[in-house]
């Protein structure tokens, strides 16, 4: 694939339909050799793998990916960039091209995307997700794919660097947040490289990076009730400055267990601090203690 000429295509698309890109649509299309060498390798995707990209786009990253995966699932949500990337990524006949969108809500993923992918990944050695994910949608898309039920082996997204660094950020600091909790238990997350606003046309006005998230074993299999574990860890962000006390007094909406929450806080040397405050790990103690099948607390060990 000729880079320059995919990228002269792209723009005389837009310029004949007078159109132009939507940054609020997260349409900032990589264009950078070097950034797609670093998706490349970091992915490292083999013969008998399955590829799952989120954003099709230009269909650049597609080209690239196709050559050297088993098959690539690519899914788009803009009927406009579905027609103009479509005609030339079924040339090759590895690449299923999917037009919808992979998340059916904020908080759960296609269920019909996901079935798809599910029967392709019982034919293939190992799933990996490779993309340039559209931005508005990156937060919610990680956190769907790290907690969802897809065996992949690796995860390779562009992102915004301030993505990037509530990702890696730790608990007490400005940045951390559900996202890094998440991050935290459910993966190993790595900064692969930094990509400049340059990268992409049109430039958006954000530096960017790609990082690469592995399965972290064991921490996820101790949550004992996800749900309550989810619910707990959106109140606890979504009142960040509250004492965990204050937090789950509506949380948990009933007084005496609210009361019982109390000593169990002091059990586990809560008392008075915040929600942003706790580790991923002590995050799960507090929920699994709370949970009607978790009393009397469970002690998991460090990461």
């Amino acid at each position: 694939m000729d880079l320059q000429v995919r990228i002269r295509e792209l723009k005389k698309y837009f310029r004949d339909a007078k159109r132009w890109p939507l940054s609020r649509k997260g349409q900032n299309f990589l264009v950078d050799p070097a950034a797609f060498e670093a998706l490349l390798e970091e992915g490292d995707p083999g013969e008998e793998d399955l590829v799952l990209e989120i954003g099709t786009g230009s269909g650049m990253l597609t080209c690239l990916l196709a050559p050297r995966a088993g098959k690539v699932i690519t899914v788009e949500m803009d009927p406009f960039l579905y027609g103009f990337a479509e005609g030339f990524i079924r040339s090759f006949g590895n690449v299923e091209p999917i037009l919808g969108d992979i998340l059916e809500t904020k908080n759960r993923l296609n269920p019909s995307i996901l079935e798809r992918v599910h029967k392709e990944c019982r034919k293939a050695r190992s799933l990996r997700i490779i993309s340039n994910p559209p931005y508005n949608i990156s937060t919610s898309l990680l956190i769907n794919l790290m907690t969802s039920d897809l065996p992949y082996e690796r995860i390779v997204f562009t992102l915004q660097l301030e993505i990037g660094m509530k990702v890696m950020s730790t608990q007490g600091t400005k940045d951390y947040g559900i996202l890094s909790v998440i991050s935290r238990i459910f993966s190993v997350p790595r900064i692969v490289k930094n990509v400049s606003a340059g990268c992409f046309w049109p430039s958006p006005k954000i530096e960017s990076l790609i990082m690469r998230f592995d399965p972290r074993e064991g921490l996820r299999d101790k949550i004992r009730d996800f749900s309550l574990f989810s619910a707990m860890l959106r109140t606890l962000f979504s009142q960040r400055r509250k004492t965990v006390s204050n937090a789950l007094k509506a949380f948990l909406r009933d007084s005496e267990a609210h009361l019982n929450s109390k000593r169990l806080l002091h059990q586990l040397n809560m008392e008075g601090r915040r929600g942003e405050e706790l580790s991923p790990i002590e995050i799960i103690n507090l929920a699994n203690s709370i949970s009607p099948q978790g009393r009397g607390g469970l002690g998991v060990e460090g990461v």
